[in-house]
């Protein structure tokens, strides 16, 4: 069953405006990963060229976020409608601005290789759960205005792997901190790298409870 009616096609503008959002933010994380994939083998010019790239697509997502908001705030919508996207459109600009951040916290300086190998493989598994949510994410978000049932269940999965997520975390920065005595500094940025990541997951998660809001709000 459908749960929305659409009245005007400018409700669809913001679903499809958000579902590119959403595309941005997978194609982001894949280069991500790679970007992790090649900082390991120190390729410096490869790293500042997929940063380059992340940077670009990060900078169009934020662009269109804007025009999210100028048309949320410039056209008649139901309140509840608004409100549900305008925070649904923030925790995917929060998504953008941690993947940005956990690739420059790696440019500033290059991190002790040897404690690099010692996370490379949780790190690696970490992305590979970040790259499924965010897989999530963009079928989460193109179900919107077809079948809101199907975000929901689709929703349920990137609290999953959340969840996922964080056991793995745990178990990285457990392992940075355990070599603190090695270089302080590259623990400091190593740190910092998990750290977005969680936040890329957390904004994925939060993207997911507001699709639930969404649901309820038009079932009621």
């Amino acid at each position: 069953m459908n749960l929305i009616k659409l009245k005007q096609s400018k409700e669809q503008v913001v679903f499809d405006k958000l579902t590119s959002i959403s595309a941005d933010i997978r194609d982001s994380i894949e280069l991500l990963r790679t970007f992790f994939k090649e900082y390991l083998n120190g390729n410096d010019d490869q790293t500042h060229l997929i940063f380059t790239r992340i940077k670009s697509i990060s900078d169009r997502a934020a662009a269109i976020r804007e025009e999210i908001v100028s048309l949320l705030y410039g056209e008649p919508f139901l309140p509840d409608f608004k409100e549900t996207m305008l925070n649904l459109t923030r925790a995917l600009n929060d998504v953008i601005k941690a993947l940005k951040d956990s690739a420059r916290s790696l440019m500033i300086r290059q991190v002790n290789p040897a404690m690099l190998m010692k996370i490379r493989e949780q790190t690696l598994s970490y992305l590979a759960v970040i790259t499924e949510a965010s897989a999530r994410l963009v079928l989460m978000i193109s179900y919107l205005s077809t079948n809101v049932e199907e975000a929901i269940r689709i929703s349920k999965e990137i609290q999953g792997l959340e969840r996922q997520g964080d056991e793995i975390k745990d178990a990285i920065l457990k392992a940075v901190y355990g070599q603190e005595a090695t270089d302080s500094i590259s623990v400091m940025q190593l740190r910092d790298f998990i750290l977005f990541l969680d936040n890329i997951l957390d904004g994925m998660e939060e993207a997911s409870l507001h699709v639930e809001t969404f649901y309820i709000t038009m079932k009621s």
